[in-house]
């Protein structure tokens, strides 16, 4: 039976179809079943695109798990497998094929194909749909094609591509999106936990190649006996025994770091590509016998264990996309399993910025969650950056000491963004996630966020109307919010624009008595020198709190 919005989601591509958008993006979290969402398209989509159904997936192993959902999905629908030495029958009513198979440069396969009779191409994880061998299918089988009716639909779990390529030379829309902290939230996967491990190790010396680490380079530099062994003795202390999942560099850092596992008597195994005892491996895994797999490139897509309790990024990314499948490896729901926890190995770095579980949630990148739930987290920060957005919170490195870091920053000293202050003069902050958000009264808001696409997404609510909508640039985003704001919220400007004339002039009396009011138990104190603009301004975003929201 579908989910809820795993019916939203085939609905989404129904109705987008008919309006006319051809090239489809679907993101939803690891663990919520994309696989079995999109093994509902060819029912789902059979009066719309009557004809044959393409499925493009990139592993072996992917294209086994997708055959074998398809068909069990659409028991009167004929499933074909395009892959190394088999080849699909023409005339299958789905065909699954393996994309370096066929979008190899100089291949005959693809003429074997009927693409006048295929008229739906699913691209499973879609965020590699840039490559060239995938657009040498797209291009071949017509659905890029102008004017081309066919549907072509990519499902990823991921927000964003390693080398930060938009996907929109591929696909025109996201027209559905469950990210991870919905699904978490909807119960549909479990909660999440964060302990940051910080090495000695410095990566200043790594070079990076298209947007990730030179891996060569990093393993010699990762790959050492005192981090392996800090590794495992964090485990010991934070991990409690849990089925675990680590994420290493190369083949020999997995053998490594298995074996200081089992120097401190842990049960562990590492597993790679070519490993021959690889499914014994996994089965050992499975049914708790190893308690620790440490793996290079084989579990990072595809593999589905939901008794998975722990994830240990051994690893160091820049890659949000690897980090994203790396912990959807541990967050499926599972009897007895209440969250699951993610060590994040960190090492020092000055020179590259890192991928981290707080920074991939939107938080300070440096934060330490101290076994914290990081959804509960996320929500403690936005309720502090709501309630003092001025305050840099990417500085806070103890989630723990939330109160007193806000109390130590300047609670005057108000900064804008830049990339805001070249074409708007209202109060737009950065937000947790790297978006910008302007607060309103009656606790309502705007927000512009990038999206995968590499456009600007606008959602917000103003005088209880839903604002949404997709700009094609973040300029062209701000300045259609503040036209909405002047148009439809025009009472609330005093309190939003950062400057004006009377700005300058000395807070009055009865300011100053209702800043005082609003900051007891603050620790903060009024300022001598305040001016009339800034104690409106603060005046303005405390009481956006807690203001009633208009009838």
């Amino acid at each position: 039976m579908l989910r809820p919005y795993q019916s939203e989601t085939l609905q989404a591509i129904r109705s987008n179809y008919r309006a006319g958008v051809r090239r489809q993006v679907i993101s939803s979290a690891t663990g919520t079943g994309k696989t079995y969402i999109f093994a509902h398209i060819p029912a789902f989509m059979r009066e719309d695109a009557p004809g044959q159904i393409l499925v493009l997936v990139h592993t072996e192993e992917l294209v086994e798990q997708n055959a074998d959902e398809l068909r069990r999905c659409n028991p009167d629908l004929s499933v074909s497998i395009e892959m190394a030495e088999r080849h699909a029958d023409p005339a299958a009513d789905i065909i699954v094929a393996s994309v370096p198979t066929l979008g190899r440069a100089n291949t005959k396969r693809r003429e074997n194909f009927n693409w006048d009779g295929i008229s739906v191409c699913i691209c499973d994880e879609a965020h590699h749909s840039t490559a060239a061998t995938y657009k040498r299918i797209f291009e071949t089988g017509g659905f890029l094609a102008e004017g081309s009716q066919k549907l072509l639909v990519g499902f990823t779990a991921t927000p964003n591509r390693s080398d930060g390529t938009p996907l929109a030379e591929i696909y025109e829309k996201i027209v559905f999106n469950y990210p991870m902290r919905k699904a978490i939230e909807d119960k549909w996967l479990c909660d999440i936990t964060g302990v940051r491990v910080d090495t000695r190790t410095c990566l200043d010396y790594v070079h990076t190649v298209n947007g990730e680490f030179n891996q060569t380079e990093l393993a010699e530099t990762v790959n050492t006996p005192e981090r392996n062994r800090l590794i495992v003795e964090s485990w010991i202390k934070e991990g409690q025994q849990r089925k675990t999942v680590a994420f290493t560099v190369d083949i020999q850092h997995a053998k490594d770091l298995a074996a200081s596992f089992r120097q401190l008597e842990v049960k562990a195994e590492a597993i790679w590509g070519t490993d021959p005892e690889r499914s014994v491996k996994l089965a050992r895994h499975k049914s708790g016998e190893t308690l620790v797999l440490t793996n290079c490139a084989v579990l990072t897509e595809g593999y589905n264990d939901p008794s998975i309790e722990c994830i240990v990024l051994a690893r160091p990314t820049k890659s949000s996309l690897l980090f994203t499948q790396a912990i959807g490896r541990g967050t499926r729901l599972c009897d007895g399993k209440q969250n699951c926890l993610v060590m994040d190995v960190v090492d020092s770095t000055k020179r590259h910025s890192l991928v981290s579980l707080p920074s991939l949630l939107g938080l300070p990148a440096r934060l330490n969650l101290k076994g914290r739930s990081a959804i509960g987290s996320v929500k403690e920060l936005e309720e502090a950056a709501r309630e003092y957005p001025h305050v840099d919170l990417s500085g806070l490195r103890d989630m723990s000491k939330l109160q007193e870091f806000i109390k130590q920053v300047n609670f005057w000293d108000v900064k804008f963004p830049e990339e805001i202050q070249m074409f708007s003069d209202l109060t737009w902050h950065r937000s947790l996630d790297g978006g910008f958000v302007l607060l309103l009264p009656a606790k309502e808001k705007l927000e512009i966020r990038k999206n995968l696409l590499g456009k600007f997404d606008v959602s917000g609510i103003v005088n209880g109307k839903t604002v949404s909508g997709t700009r094609d640039t973040l300029e062209k985003a701000v300045r259609d919010c503040d036209a909405w704001i002047r148009k439809n919220a025009s009472q609330q400007l005093p309190i939003l624009r950062q400057k004006s004339k009377w700005h300058s002039t000395p807070a009055t009396e009865k300011q100053r008595a209702t800043l005082h009011k609003l900051l007891r138990g603050t620790g903060q104190q009024v300022p001598a020198d305040l001016s009339k603009g800034d104690a409106s301004r603060i005046i303005g975003q405390r009481i956006a709190q807690f203001s009633p929201r208009p009838a």
